[in-house]
């Protein structure tokens, strides 16, 4: 037989004898090490990005020079947990922000919609908040869309 083979079936035969209590703590420190390099790894990514938003309330606006809101938030606490304290969230309007998206590397726009036009455009990361519309009129106004070429006069 192969030495190599044979030692290593020796080795399985020591370990097999060998309660699995006995490795938990070396196994718990390997993946704790593990995990630790992940969230280093991810954290220098994360922080080599822009983060850009527009003035949308609540989810973000400006307020007394800060930029502020639920999706602001959430982020925040996302790169808290990563170890990122201090990253920059620039609030542009919309057109420029979506510009940049389109054309400049490294950044991140939240919160935007994912449109059937955008969902191949971009790399998604989460949804943050489902959102529905809906039209409402006076039952007097005899109003009847029937199609979605219908809205376009009321527009």
């Amino acid at each position: 037989m192969n030495p190599s083979i044979l030692s290593m079936l020796v080795f399985l035969t020591v370990l097999s004898a060998i309660p699995v209590e006995a490795f938990e703590d070396k196994i718990n420190i390997v993946e704790q090490l593990a995990i630790n390099k992940a969230k280093t790894n991810m954290a220098a990514v994360l922080e080599s990005l822009t983060y850009i938003t527009e003035e949308n309330p609540p989810a973000s606006y400006m307020n007394n020079g800060k930029v502020q809101g639920v999706a602001v938030d959430l982020l925040k606490e996302i790169l808290g947990e990563l170890g990122i304290s201090n990253q920059e969230v620039i609030l542009v309007p919309w057109a420029r922000a979506y510009y940049y998206l389109l054309n400049q590397d490294n950044i991140v726009l939240f919160s935007i919609s994912k449109t059937k036009e955008r969902v191949d455009k971009f790399k998604w990361a989460c949804p943050i908040s489902i959102t529905s519309y809906s039209l409402i009129a006076k039952k007097k106004s005899n109003i009847t869309i029937s199609d979605i070429k219908d809205l376009e006069k009321y527009v």
